[in-house]
């Protein structure tokens, strides 16, 4: 019986054998947020605050718009600032002590409309 050994494979050779797929590993970690993000794929937290804000904005300017006009069905023949003052007065949201930033001028803006 012929005495045959397998040897081991050295540790450059298994260096040499999973450098290409190491490379890109590295490669893939550092580009792929930079290209997902510069693509649109990912949305940032700060954008995500700021749309939920802007759309909570808008329905708050909804319901201030519409007692506004119940109130005075004559609301978007108003002048500008009869106009911004009932929009001031129908900004405040129950339960709050003040109208959030934006609703006010967002309501004023829909009056007119």
């Amino acid at each position: 019986m012929a005495n045959t050994t397998i040897s081991k494979p050295t540790l450059a050779e298994r260096w040499d054998s999973i450098k290409p797929a190491a490379f890109a590993l590295v490669v893939g970690l550092i580009a792929g947020p930079i290209l997902s993000n510069m693509i649109g794929f990912q949305i940032l937290s700060s954008t995500a605050r700021e749309r939920s804000q802007s759309a909570g904005v808008a329905v708050q300017a909804q319901i201030c718009a519409t007692q506004a006009r119940i109130a005075d069905p004559k609301a978007g023949e108003l002048d500008w600032s009869a106009r911004r003052d009932l929009a001031d007065h129908w900004a405040i949201m129950p339960g709050a002590k003040e109208a959030a930033p934006g609703v006010s001028s967002a309501c004023s803006d829909l009056l007119a409309g």
